[in-house]
C-alpha cells in the first residue's frame, strides 16, 4: 500500500512538475519577450532584408529557444533527483481509452483553437459511445472499419469519375452514411468479426482515390467540359500500383475471410498508402499558378545539371541543398518537365515518400496505430523536409537497432544521402542519433562481435560499399560545406523573420474579439509548444531510460530514441525559428513538429509501460502538436478538388500548348504567358552556351527559357551578404558570367559595388546588362564607362533598414573605416547642407552614419502583416508585446546632383534617431564626384523642429575581392 502510494505521488508530481514549468515558461516567455522584442538587433553586417526593415530583434527570439530550452531541462532534471521510486500499474490501458484520448483531443483543440468541427470526428465520438455501451471490444475495430469504409467511398467516387461521371459529393455524405452503417453493424449484428469482414472488403476499393492522379477534365469558363492527357508513364506508375494493392486486398481476403483475427492480420499496406496518399494530394492539376521562384526552386536542380550540363558547386550552387535534384527527377520523368504536370509529378514524389513512410511504419506499429498515422500524418508540400520521418523510422527500427553493425551503415548512409538532400535537416537528424550511435558502438565492440565480424571478408566488402558513395561525391559535401558557411553568417539578417509583433491569424481563437489577447497568446504558443517539445523529449530520456544518477542508463535505446528530439530541434533551431512566415503557427519548425508527433508515438507505442497513464498524456500532446495547427491529414480529404469531378478553369485564363517554352498543355493566366514568352524572347538573343547569373527574376524563368545559371542564379533574394557575394564573385571571376539587371543596388549591395567598381564588369545600358570585360577595357575606362550605370527600379527609400544598422555601430565598426572628410554644415530650417573641402570620389565614402540623438520617446504600436503594417492602440501590459514604430511620420533624404546633372536622393525613416545609409545603392554616388550632399528632415513641422543633427561620419564598407 505505501508503494501504490509512493507511486501516485510520484506521478502526480512529475505531472504538477510540468504543468508548473510550463506556466512558469509562458510568464518568463512573456516578459523576454516584452524585454527584447522592442530591442534592436545586433547586426554584424550590412545585409537588407525583414529584419532590417521591420526593426526586428530576430537574434534575441532565436536565442530565446535555446535559453529556456536549457533551463527548462536543467529545473526538471533537478526535481527527477528528488523522485526516489516510479511504480506503474499492472493493469494495461485499454486500446479504447487511447481512441476516446484521440478523439477528444482533436475535437477539442480544433474548437478551442479554431472554431472548428468536423462531422468526420464528431460520428466517430458517437461511434465510440455506442460501441463501447455494447461491447467495448468492439470500439477499434468500429472506429476502422468506420475511417476505411469513408475512404473507401470517396474511392469507389473516383472511380465513378474516371468512369465519366461529372457530379461532385461532399464529405458529409459518405461520412454520415458510413457512421449509420457502422452503427447498425455495432447495434444489430451478434457476429463480432462483420466489422473485421467489413473492413477487408472496404479495402479493395480504398486504392481507388489513386485514380485522382490521372483526373484530366476541367470546365473551361465557357462551362464545356475539356481533357488534359496524362503522361502514359505517370498513368502506369498509378495503375500498376493501385493493380498491386488491389491484389494484396484480394490476397488478404482469401487468406483471412474464414480465420479473422483481428485489425493487425487484415489491414493493407495498400490502404494506408491511399489515405495518407489522398490526404495529401494537393494542386490544380494543369491550371499554372503564378508563383515561379517556390515552384521551380524545388525541381531547377535536375535541369541546371543534368540537362544543362552546370557543375554542382563549380558552376551552379544548388542553394541549401541537393532536394531540388531529386524532385526534378521524378518532375522531369514522370511529367516530361513540363508545366502542366507539375503537380502530377510533385505528388507523385511524394508519393514515393509515402510508400517508404507507411512500410516503414508498419514495422514499427499495430495496425490500429498505422492507420491512426495514416489518417492524421500529412507529407507536406514543403520538400525540405520530406526525408526527416523516412530518416527516424529507418533509425528507430527495432529489427534493425538489434544488427549493430547493419544499423551503423544505415545511420552513415542515411546521414549523408539527408546531409547532401537538405544539410540542416540532415544534420540534425544525424547528430540526434549520435548517443545511440555511440552505444551501438559501444556494445558492439564491448560483446565481441566486432572482433569477430572484422575478421570476415562481408564485414569489409559492405563497408567499403558503404563508404564508395561518400568517396564519390566528397566534392559535393565539400561544396555543400562551403556553401553553408558562405550563407551561414547572413541567415538571421538575411532570412529572418520575427513572430513578435506579428498578427494572429483570423481562424485563431476567432471568437476572442480582443485582437490583443489573440495575439498574445499566438505569440506565447509559437514559442511554448516547440520549447515544451524539447522538456519533454528530455524528461522522456530520464524517464524510459530509467536514469539513475550516478548509475548506469536501465534501458538505453528507449533513452536515447527518446532524447533524439530535443536534440533534433535544438540543431534544427539554427533554421526553422529563423523565419516564422506570417499566419502559420509553426512555419518552418512545422517538419520537426510532425517528426516528434511521430517519435512520441514511438514511445508511447513501444517504450513506456502498457499500465502507465503517462502514455495517455504523451499522446494527447502528440496528436495536440497538430491540432493546434489544424494540421490533421483529415480536414484535407475534400481539398484541392479531390471530391469534384472536374477542375474549375479561372475565368481568365486561357489554354495554351507550348512546349517551346515547357509550359505544355495547361491553362495559365494571359499575363502570365505573355510575361514568359517576353523573358523567352529577350534571352532568345543570348548565347545559351554561356552560362548566367541575375539575367531574370526567378527560377521559373531560368527554367522556362534553357538558360545555364551560375552561382545561386537568383540574385535578390540570395546574394545580400558579405560571404554570399564573395562566394557568387569567386564563380564570376573563374567563369565570367553575364549579369542580368536583377540585381539590386541597395539589398545586393556587395555585388553590385563590386560589379560596378571592380573594372571586371561593364554595364551595358542598351541590353541591360553587366558584361564580363575580358581584358577588352583597362579599369580606368570601364569605370569611365560604368558612371552613368542606373539600374534601379525608381525612387529608393530604405525605410526602417538604416535605422536598424544605425543602432549597431559598434558592432559593425569592424566592416567600416571611417572617412576624414573635411566638411562644414550648414543648418537652414531642417535642412543641412554639407560641403566639403575638397571634392571626393563617391567610392572614398560610400555610407554615411547620421546621428540626430536619442528619438526613442515618440513612437506608436503597430503589428505586421506579410509587408503591411497595422497601427494599433494596444492597453496595459498588452503593449508590451506589440512592435514599437519609432517617428512613424518624420522621414529623412539625402540628396545630390551626380555627374550628369542629374538629381539623386535616398530617403528612409527618422526611427530612432541613428541612421547608416548606404549612399553608394543610389545611381550617381559610386564613380561620381561630390563637393556636397543636402539632409533634409520631413514631417510635422512641430516634431522636426526640435530635431537637431549630432554628428555625421562618412564611411567606406569593406570590399570583396
Amino acid at each position: 500500500m505505501l508503494r501504490k502510494k509512493l507511486s501516485d505521488k510520484n506521478k502526480n508530481f512529475r505531472l504538477v512538475v510540468f504543468i508548473g514549468l510550463f506556466l512558469t515558461g509562458l510568464i518568463a516567455v512573456f516578459f523576454y519577450a516584452a524585454l527584447t522584442g522592442n530591442d534592436n538587433q545586433v547586426f554584424t553586417d550590412v545585409v537588407m532584408e525583414f529584419t532590417s526593415a521591420q526593426g526586428s530583434n530576430k537574434s534575441a527570439e532565436r536565442n530565446m529557444f535555446y535559453i529556456f530550452s536549457i533551463i527548462g531541462v536543467l529545473i526538471y532534471t533537478l526535481c527527477y533527483i528528488k523522485i526516489k521510486e516510479n511504480l506503474v500499474s499492472k493493469n494495461e490501458i485499454k486500446s479504447s481509452v487511447y481512441a476516446l484520448t484521440t478523439l477528444l483531443v482533436l475535437i477539442g483543440i480544433n474548437y478551442l483553437v479554431h472554431q472548428k468541427l468536423s462531422v468526420l470526428l464528431l460520428a466517430g465520438l458517437l461511434i465510440y459511445i455506442v460501441a463501447t455501451l455494447k461491447d467495448e471490444s468492439l470500439v477499434i475495430n468500429a472506429l476502422s472499419f468506420y475511417i476505411i469504409s469513408i475512404y473507401a467511398t470517396c474511392g469507389l467516387y473516383r472511380l465513378y469519375v474516371s468512369a465519366g461521371g461529372n457530379n461532385d459529393i461532399k464529405i458529409i455524405y459518405p461520412t454520415i452514411l458510413c457512421m449509420l452503417i457502422t452503427l447498425v453493424i455495432v447495434l444489430i449484428s451478434s457476429d463480432k468479426k462483420l466489422l473485421l469482414k467489413g473492413i477487408l472488403f472496404s479495402q479493395a476499393l480504398v486504392p481507388l482515390l489513386l485514380l485522382v492522379f490521372i483526373a484530366n477534365k476541367y470546365i473551361e469558363n465557357t462551362g464545356s467540359v475539356t481533357t488534359v492527357s496524362i503522361p502514359k508513364r505517370a498513368s502506369f506508375f498509378i495503375i500498376v500500383l493501385i493493380l498491386l494493392f488491389e491484389i494484396e486486398a484480394i490476397i488478404k481476403i482469401r487468406k483471412n475471410l474464414l480465420s479473422l483475427d483481428s485489425l493487425n492480420s487484415i489491414l493493407t499496406y495498400g490502404t494506408c498508402v491511399s489515405i495518407m496518399t489522398f490526404n495529401r494530394f494537393s494542386g490544380s492539376g494543369s491550371i499554372a499558378v503564378f508563383d515561379f521562384h517556390h515552384t521551380y526552386e524545388n525541381v531547377i536542380g535536375f535541369s541546371q545539371i543534368f540537362q544543362l550540363g552546370q557543375k554542382p558547386f563549380a558552376d551552379y550552387i544548388p542553394v541549401s541543398g541537393m532536394y531540388s535534384v531529386l524532385h526534378g527527377f521524378v518532375f522531369w520523368f514522370f511529367g516530361h518537365g513540363l508545366e502542366t504536370y507539375y503537380y502530377l509529378s510533385t505528388n507523385i514524389y511524394f508519393l514515393m515518400i509515402i510508400l517508404i513512410i507507411v512500410f516503414l511504419l508498419r514495422k514499427q506499429f499495430a495496425a490500429e496505430w498505422v492507420l491512426l498515422i495514416s489518417i492524421l500524418f500529412v507529407v507536406e508540400d514543403y520538400n525540405r523536409v520530406a526525408l526527416i520521418v523516412p530518416a527516424i523510422l529507418l533509425l528507430t527500427w527495432p529489427d534493425l537497432i538489434a544488427k549493430k553493425n547493419l544499423w551503423l551503415k544505415a545511420w552513415l548512409l542515411s546521414s549523408y544521402v539527408h546531409g547532401l538532400y537538405y544539410p540542416v535537416f540532415g544534420a540534425a537528424v544525424c547528430i540526434a542519433f549520435l548517443p545511440l550511435g555511440i552505444w551501438q558502438i559501444y556494445t558492439y565492440v564491448k560483446s565481441g562481435d566486432l572482433l569477430v565480424d572484422i575478421k570476415t571478408t562481408k564485414f569489409w566488402a559492405w563497408w567499403i560499399i558503404c563508404f564508395l558513395p561518400i568517396l564519390a561525391g566528397t566534392k559535393l559535401l565539400l561544396g555543400t560545406l562551403k556553401h553553408m558557411l558562405a550563407m551561414g553568417k547572413q541567415t538571421i539578417f538575411a532570412d529572418g523573420v520575427a513572430r513578435f509583433g506579428q498578427v494572429a491569424p483570423d481562424d485563431f481563437f476567432p471568437y476572442i474579439s480582443n485582437m490583443s489577447v489573440r495575439v498574445m497568446i499566438y505569440l506565447l504558443l509559437s514559442y511554448m509548444v516547440l520549447i515544451t517539445i524539447v522538456w519533454i523529449s528530455f524528461a522522456l530520456f530520464l524517464k524510459c531510460g530509467d536514469i539513475k544518477f550516478g548509475k548506469n542508463i536501465k534501458n538505453p535505446v528507449a533513452g536515447y530514441i527518446s532524447i533524439t528530439v530535443a536534440i533534433m530541434f535544438l540543431i534544427a533551431f539554427s533554421y526553422t525559428v529563423v523565419r516564422f512566415d506570417h499566419l502559420e503557427l509553426y512555419s518552418r519548425n512545422s517538419g520537426i513538429v510532425k517528426a516528434a508527433f511521430i517519435v512520441f508515438l514511438i514511445i508511447v507505442y513501444r517504450y513506456i509501460p502498457k499500465g502507465d497513464k503517462i502514455s495517455i498524456w504523451l499522446l494527447a500532446f502528440s496528436i495536440a502538436l497538430l491540432s493546434f495547427a489544424s494540421a490533421e491529414g483529415f480536414w484535407k480529404i475534400d481539398s484541392d478538388s479531390k471530391l469534384s469531378a472536374n477542375y474549375q478553369v479561372p475565368a481568365d485564363y486561357i489554354r495554351v500548348n507550348d512546349t517551346s517554352v515547357h509550359l505544355g498543355d495547361c491553362f495559365i493566366a494571359p499575363d502570365g504567358y505573355e510575361y514568359i514568352n517576353h523573358f523567352n524572347d529577350v534571352t532568345s538573343i543570348y548565347d545559351k552556351n554561356r552560362s548566367f547569373l541575375g539575367i531574370v527574376e526567378n527560377f521559373g524563368l531560368f527554367y522556362f527559357c534553357d538558360i545555364k545559371g551560375d552561382s545561386v542564379m537568383e540574385i535578390t533574394n540570395t546574394i545580400r551578404g558579405y560571404g554570399a557575394a564573395k562566394e557568387t564573385i569567386d564563380i564570376l571571376k573563374e567563369k565570367h558570367s553575364i549579369v542580368g539587371r536583377y540585381v539590386n543596388s541597395d539589398s545586393n549591395y556587395y555585388l553590385y559595388h563590386w560589379l560596378l567598381t571592380s573594372g571586371e564588369y561593364i554595364w551595358d545600358d542598351n541590353a541591360r546588362l553587366f558584361l564580363p570585360n575580358e581584358g577588352m577595357y583597362s579599369k580606368e575606362k570601364v569605370l569611365e564607362l560604368n558612371k552613368p550605370t542606373d539600374i534601379s527600379w525608381g525612387d529608393l527609400n530604405l525605410e526602417k533598414t538604416p535605422g536598424s544598422w544605425g543602432s549597431s555601430m559598434e558592432s559593425l565598426k569592424n566592416i567600416f573605416s571611417e572617412v576624414e572628410l573635411g566638411h562644414q554644415i550648414k543648418k537652414l530650417d531642417c535642412n543641412y547642407e554639407v560641403s566639403f573641402e575638397n571634392e571626393i570620389d563617391g567610392d572614398e565614402a560610400d555610407f554615411i552614419y547620421l546621428d540626430f540623438g536619442d528619438l526613442t520617446a515618440n513612437y506608436k504600436y503597430q503589428l505586421f502583416f506579410c509587408d503591411d503594417e497595422i497601427t494599433q492602440e494596444p492597453r496595459g501590459i498588452f503593449k508590451y508585446i506589440y512592435k514599437r514604430d519609432y517617428n512613424p511620420d518624420t522621414d529623412v533624404e539625402v540628396s545630390w546632383v551626380d555627374d550628369l546633372g542629374r538629381y539623386q536622393q535616398i530617403s528612409c525613416n527618422m526611427d530612432e534617431g541613428k541612421l547608416l545609409i548606404p549612399l553608394g545603392a543610389r545611381t550617381g554616388w559610386l564613380l561620381n564626384k561630390h563637393d556636397g550632399i543636402s539632409i533634409s528632415i520631413y514631417g510635422d513641422d512641430s516634431v522636426i523642429s526640435n530635431i537637431n543633427l549630432n554628428e555625421i561620419k562618412f564611411l567606406k564598407l569593406r570590399e570583396v575581392n
